[in-house]
């Protein structure tokens, strides 16, 4: 008796994964209906014990960038205070790896990056930061072993919102559970493509105090001008 093994690649992300058992499993715990079902479940003990293996960035230095689109009318950023992460009040049930008033700090690793998550109409404002990874501990979840329970819960993670994929309920608990290990993560971004991908670092709310000190003061806001060659997502 023979077998087969499907393996998947998600462009927008170059996340690969192999659809075994591991998937399976991963997949009937992201439908669970509620945050408090979820985290009752027992991929929630197995992700716990997973995020044991998975080291800190350790590069001493991290730079990132936040971009900010300015529609007409909307006053120009013109100091790094301005580029903040969102007040409590300006967020909703909708982010990937935050919940409605607890804000996080999303960065690009590169401006390509920036380009990719922002894009739309107005005029596109970046703030480069640099993240002291002495200070702060950041779980690299970009490449990960495709056969394994991680790239599963990632790749969950990341195609949440979309079609039978889970909502975004489902990554914010995964973004819950290694907030409890680390300060916060490196992922792929979602919307490159199959000719350039890119990462995000998101930073959890418990650190967000510091977030002033990590922005480059030296380097005001600059506005990125529109590269037609850089798309969204389809």
């Amino acid at each position: 008796m023979t077998s087969a093994t499907i393996s998947a690649t998600y462009v927008h992300t170059g996340r690969y994964v192999t659809c075994g058992v591991e998937y399976e499993w991963v997949q009937s715990w992201a439908r669970m209906p509620s945050k408090s079902i979820l985290l009752l479940h027992p991929a929630t003990a197995k992700l716990t014990e997973e995020l044991l293996s998975v080291h800190p960035i350790d590069q001493r230095l991290i730079r990132g960038y936040r971009g900010r689109r300015i529609r007409e009318g909307d006053p120009i950023p013109e100091l790094s205070r301005d580029m903040g992460p969102p007040r409590p009040g300006n967020t909703n049930d909708k982010g990937r790896y935050n919940e409605k008033g607890h804000p996080a700090l999303y960065l690009c690793e590169s401006e390509y990056g920036v380009r990719r998550e922002l894009s739309g109409e107005g005029r596109l404002f970046v703030q480069e930061f640099i993240l002291p990874t002495n200070e702060i501990r950041i779980a690299d979840l970009r490449q990960l072993d495709p056969n394994g329970f991680l790239a599963a819960t990632m790749w969950h993670a990341e195609m949440a919102g979309q079609g039978e994929y889970p909502t975004v309920r489902f990554s914010q608990v995964v973004a819950t559970i290694v907030n409890k290990r680390f300060d916060g993560m490196a992922v792929p971004g979602v919307h490159g493509d199959d000719s350039q991908t890119y990462s995000n670092i998101v930073i959890f709310p418990r650190r967000l105090r510091n977030w002033p000190k990590w922005a480059v003061s030296q380097k005001k806001p600059f506005e990125l001008k529109t590269d037609r060659a850089v798309r969204g997502p389809e």
